[in-house]
């Protein structure tokens, strides 16, 4: 019965995703049929794949789909550059602990959590995790910062807010663990 209970969830999940990613695509899609024209303004920049004049319903598809890996790619490459760093932050030898994990929290936030939860009282270990949470790690805004390229959106106010935000989640926690 767990098992089933699990197992369709995790189908749902999976259906919902394709549901979205579908639809991502489709629309997309869609709109290259109503314009072929480059948008300078998109929250992503068209992919140098397939520039053909082609413009049938595959070959928007296919350009679409090669959009989106290569973002996709890319926000893994961040990932992977921020998880390397924050090994060698690990590494240092004259920082304490809670430093060090502080530190690694600024820098990619889910193994920064991992590491804050283990050498944090709680209290101060949920407010941490909270801020580094709610800020999201300088890979979060390194990965932020490559899609919101040419969209003109500043990404120092997205930095701004996203550091007030993390700082206020902070607070907020601490105010509920001491009433």
């Amino acid at each position: 019965l767990l098992l089933g209970v699990y197992g369709s969830a995790i189908l749902v999940s999976i259906l919902y995703r394709g549901t979205v990613a579908m639809h991502h695509v489709l629309k997309h899609s869609w709109q290259g049929t109503l314009s072929t024209e480059s948008k300078p303004n998109s929250l992503i920049s068209p992919s140098t794949h397939n520039k053909s004049a082609d413009s049938s319903p595959l070959s928007l598809l296919e350009s679409s789909m090669m959009t989106s890996f290569e973002v996709m790619v890319k926000i893994g490459g961040y990932m992977m550059l921020f998880s390397i760093a924050e090994v060698h932050i690990g590494r240092l030898p004259l920082m304490k602990a809670t430093a060090k994990s502080i530190l690694m929290g600024l820098i990619e936030m889910t193994t920064g959590c991992r590491h804050i939860a283990t050498v944090t009282q709680l209290p101060w270990a949920l407010a941490l995790c909270g801020a580094v949470t709610a800020f999201g790690g300088l890979s979060g805004l390194a990965q932020t910062s490559h899609v919101l390229q040419g969209s003109g959106l500043s990404v120092g106010r997205y930095v701004l807010w996203k550091l007030l935000q993390g700082i206020l989640a902070g607070i907020l926690i601490l105010l509920c663990c001491y009433p």
